[in-house]
């Protein structure tokens, strides 16, 4: 039986000089997979130091008890480890309702999602669940805009 050879496919590259040289699909193809690696490494490491504002500030556990008491129409909010602090950009009035931007996402806060009560935590809070895929509020409590 004779030997089948194994045919790689070729690409031909020019070199700075003007000539040709051979390169196998093996070496094109790790070319390509270094250069995805150093753009992902690029792209990615900023992205590491990006990380969601968190409402509670754990640098004040006099407010945990506070946290852990919050409840809306809705049901409990937690204990604001898995709330957001908004910005004053990030939220508004609409109509006589709060709406605030979750993840890029301009949401309507429902009345019963609005935690009454004074917020001692000062800045502007939400404690956001997803359903198909959007942002929706559980509870919602406004700090002071300005």
């Amino acid at each position: 039986m004779a030997d089948i050879m194994e045919l790689k496919p070729r690409r031909f590259a020019t070199v700075s000089d003007g000539t040709e040289s051979v390169r196998d699909g093996d070496e094109v193809r790790g070319y390509w997979r270094a250069t995805l690696a150093g753009f992902t490494a690029i792209i990615a490491v900023p992205m590491c130091a990006i990380h969601p504002a968190h409402a509670h500030d754990h640098r004040h556990p006099e407010l945990n008890g506070w946290y852990e008491s919050l409840h809306s129409g809705k049901g409990p909010c937690c204990d604001g480890s898995d709330a957001k602090r908004l910005d004053d950009v990030d939220w508004d009035v609409k109509d006589g309702h709060y709406r605030v931007r979750i993840d890029g996402e301009w949401v309507d806060v429902p009345d019963e999602a609005v935690v009454d009560g004074p917020n001692r935590a000062g800045h502007t809070i939400v404690w956001p669940y997803y359903l198909n895929g959007h942002p929706k509020a559980r509870c919602f409590m406004p700090g002071s805009m300005g």
